[in-house]
């Protein structure tokens, strides 16, 4: 049952069935040279493992396993599987219907997520955006915020001042270079809300 769901510039993403369990999952296959390529080395992968297997939240995908393969060439991670695409596609598809209900309740799952990663695992996201925000199946379509690699774990008083993300996504403060907090992410979920509503 395995099929390519996606590919980036470290790799791929594949639907594939559990031996055992025939359950089914994403598993994230990273190149580990081209990761370097674009400057993320092994210890930023291992952080995104990391900061995934703290994570158990009904609105961020969670993590079951992490292995290498190919004499480390490779780099694994078994993660939940969604299965209905992400809110970037369900915003830019003109034939699929959303009401302003669905809108809150998609805003109000991304702020319950956030809330766990910034209160209870003291984390921020970073690059939250509507790319890196995943959805259940329909009829249900629940949340799962997904893609950690830029998140980082908060030290109790302090901001960031490290400006990673997606542009468009990042606060004022990030944007110039000041220091930031766990309002950066607020921000982001501001700007998929006005995405969501607008549909641009």
């Amino acid at each position: 049952d395995d099929a390519e769901m996606g590919r980036g510039a470290f790799g791929q993403v594949f639907r594939m069935a559990g031996l055992r369990d025939k359950k089914t999952y994403a598993v994230k296959v990273i190149v580990v040279r081209n990761a370097k390529r674009n400057g993320v080395n092994e210890d930023t992968l291992f952080a995104e493992a990391s900061n995934l297997q703290r994570l158990t939240h009904v609105n961020i995908i969670r993590m079951w396993n992490q292995c290498q393969q190919r004499d480390g060439k490779e780099y694994c991670l078994v993660m939940e599987y969604a299965g209905g695409g992400t809110l970037s596609q369900l915003i830019h598809t003109p034939d699929e219907d959303y009401d302003a209900a669905a809108v809150w309740r998609w805003v109000g799952e991304l702020c319950s997520g956030l809330h766990h990663m910034h209160y209870q695992c003291r984390m921020l996201h970073r690059d939250l955006k509507p790319d890196n925000v995943l959805l259940t199946k329909a009829p249900k379509r629940t949340v799962k915020i997904t893609d950690l690699g830029l998140s980082c774990v908060m030290q109790t008083n302090k901001s960031q001042t490290n400006a990673k993300g997606t542009q468009h996504y990042m606060s004022p403060e990030k944007a110039a270079g000041t220091r930031y907090d766990s309002k950066d992410d607020m921000w982001a979920v501001g700007v998929t809300l006005f995405e969501l509503l607008t549909r641009e």
